[in-house]
């Protein structure tokens, strides 16, 4: 925290970007990478804190709403943002949906072995299935 100039200074944002980015691409320098990411989150808190005495804070903490969601999406890019308004996303959502009724058929006529083959198979790509009141749903392990 100590010397490090505020966010508010010759678009000090853009210059934690490329920190950062440059952090994770040298060999993926987590502990760097991190301590920028404590940086803005420490500056966060402080335009916060002031945020109820100063406007212009409001304008500084929706730049820094950019900045995170821009990391996010540039180290994290696993799902798109809504992934079920994509075709993909519709694609996906159909196949699982008849997967999922497959694997109720499977338990409701109590053959056990497919549905156990299946939800290996599904554990393998990463899917889980789960019983609620509702019926059957997937989702994605993390």
């Amino acid at each position: 925290h100590g010397d490090t100039a505020p966010l508010v200074s010759l678009n000090p944002l853009e210059e934690m970007r490329q920190a950062f980015l440059g952090a994770m691409d040298e060999g993926f320098n987590t502990p760097e990478a991190l301590s920028i990411l404590a940086e803005a989150v420490h500056q966060t808190k402080d335009l916060l804190e002031e945020s109820h005495k100063n406007k212009k804070t409001l304008a500084q903490l929706s730049a820094l709403d950019r900045f995170y969601r821009d990391l996010a999406a540039r180290i994290l890019p696993i799902l798109p943002e809504d992934l079920t308004a994509t075709d993909e996303g519709r694609l996906i959502d159909g196949l699982m949906d008849i997967v999922v009724a497959q694997y109720a058929e499977y338990l409701k006529h109590k053959d056990w072995q497919r549905a156990d083959v299946l939800r290996s198979r599904l554990a393998a790509l990463g899917v889980g299935i789960e019983e609620s009141s509702r019926g059957f749903t997937w989702h994605l392990k993390p």
